[in-house]
């Protein structure tokens, strides 16, 4: 091969390797596409949502959240609904509870909203949550949270690889300061994120869930990396 063809072939092989996704940008799936699930905050963690400059709601109940994956998304994305108890904040040093307009009891927040299969850091497995709009309501205050929220799965499939069956995972959602962590999935490049936003009136930040959850499956699972 000549010197010229040499380059010319050097240049066409960096080219594509520019070109082609990153590795660890696979996405995984469920079979069944259609898995229902339910699932419990774990013992002792609860929900935490921290915004800032707003005050920090904690819902110390037995959290509860169902859903499933839709069929239509080969089992990569579905919906969820979640039922958070035994809310409250502090404002000007005084306890309120907190609960979203036409909840059961005045310290239940309920929403609901969609998810999607991710990796995140390197491959490992996680998913990101895109909850509906969801008005709080803490004593005279409301605070509006809406966006994204990327979770990593810790207990169960763990990275991309190959299938693996399992009926129950744990989902944790991290953060501090009002930064979710992580921010990226590995599909995003470094300019993107998913974060959480909360408004009150006119002003607006970002905002922190923090909790833990043990989703079961109906029926075993088949957790397939593409």
């Amino acid at each position: 091969m000549t010197k010229k063809m040499m380059v010319l072939a050097l240049a066409a092989v960096t080219a594509a390797l520019f070109a082609m996704p990153a590795a660890a940008s696979a996405t995984w799936k469920v079979d069944p596409s259609n898995q229902v699930f339910s699932g419990t905050s774990e013992a002792g963690t609860g929900w935490t949502w921290t915004a800032v400059g707003e005050p920090t709601i904690t819902c110390s109940g037995q959290d509860h959240v169902s859903g499933a994956w839709t069929a239509g998304s080969e089992g990569t994305k579905g919906s969820f609904q979640l039922h958070l108890t035994n809310c409250s904040a502090s404002v000007l040093g005084f306890p309120v509870s907190c609960k979203t307009s036409g909840a059961p009891l005045s310290s239940t927040i309920l929403t609901s909203g969609t998810f999607t299969n991710v990796t995140i850091e390197g491959g490992k497995l996680g998913i990101t949550l895109i909850p509906v709009e969801t008005s709080i309501i803490c004593g005279p205050s409301t605070l509006k949270l809406h966006g994204k929220i990327i979770g990593r799965i810790k207990e169960g499939p763990a990275a991309c690889g190959p299938s693996v069956i399992d009926s129950s995972v744990t989902v944790e959602f991290s953060g501090s300061g009002g930064v979710q962590t992580p921010l990226r999935t590995d599909s995003m490049s470094v300019s993107e994120s998913d974060d959480l936003t909360t408004t009150t009136g006119s002003s607006g930040g970002t905002a922190t869930v923090s909790s833990k959850w043990i989703l079961s499956m109906v029926s075993p699972t088949t957790w397939t990396c593409d």
